[in-house]
């Protein structure tokens, strides 16, 4: 799925759609959008255009992992958004969006820290082999060779 500014990365069970931002001539931006099941794109959807906010962190908890996002071009707004998706979903958006370290919730209990531990552990590997890859860590696609390398 592809209109002219986004490119389709990830659909997961939920229902939200992850999206490359594409720019005038077609080349990635490096920005990634999200749509829920109110939209086909990301600025079809009732919040209309959020994308992945890389400079706040990736909170996992027991059940689910909350991603920051912002309002397109709007870093005023930045603190105040959210989204989220269930664990079993984790390593496949985590790898779309590029994220290297996910954080435990305040609450977190021990074994939710050791897990984000774990996390934490297997996608410095994928990044590592990303690199050694030759892809920009973030910019892979379904296509690279090495996407189910680390184990789930």
């Amino acid at each position: 799925m592809k209109n002219n500014r986004w490119e389709l990365l990830l659909k997961v069970k939920g229902g939200h759609r992850y999206f490359a931002e594409l720019s005038h001539v077609g080349l990635r931006t490096g920005r990634i959008g999200i749509a829920d099941n109110s939209g086909r794109y990301p600025e079809d959807t009732d919040d209309g255009v959020l994308v992945y906010d890389p400079s706040r962190v990736v909170v996992l908890g027991s059940q689910a992992f909350r991603i920051p996002v912002k309002k397109d071009r709007d870093d005023r707004l930045a603190q105040d958004y959210w989204t989220g998706e269930e664990n079993d979903q984790l390593f496949d958006v985590l790898k779309v969006l590029g994220v290297t370290h996910v954080e435990p919730t305040s609450q977190a209990s021990v074994f939710d820290k050791w897990v984000a531990v774990q996390v934490n552990d297997n996608l410095l590997k994928w990044k590592a082999l990303a690199e050694q890859h030759n892809h920009t860590f973030g910019t892979c696609g379904r296509d690279c060779p090495i996407w189910n390398v680390v184990e789930q």
